[in-house]
């Protein structure tokens, strides 16, 4: 459990409750589930920065009932979550049609 904890901190930070992911999205996202049981992605939503957008992943962790807001600044492309959450593939056409992302 440390060690999943460790990872997630590497790879990311908090800000304002919320975490902002640096890298290896779909690992984290996937230790999150995993590990932390965030079990639902309630959306992805997106907004554009000056050069990149900003993808705000919302997970819902059904036995706690927590909620928890995930950052990720994407730079034309992005790890899709989709093997983790099959309701992702909707918000990533989505998001990737308005916004130029691809998702991979």
């Amino acid at each position: 459990m440390t060690e999943n904890l460790r990872i997630v901190m590497d790879n990311s930070s908090c800000i304002n409750d919320n975490i902002l992911i640096k890298n290896n999205l779909a690992y984290v996202i996937k230790i999150m589930k995993e590990v932390y049981h965030f079990d639902v992605l309630k959306n992805i939503t997106a907004s554009r920065n000056e050069n990149s957008v900003e993808l705000i992943y919302n997970l819902y962790n059904t036995e706690d009932e927590e909620e928890l807001k995930l950052l990720y600044n994407a730079i034309g492309k992005a790890e899709s979550i989709e093997q983790l959450y099959p309701a992702a593939k909707e918000f990533e056409e989505k998001i990737g049609e308005k916004f130029s992302i691809l998702f991979a």
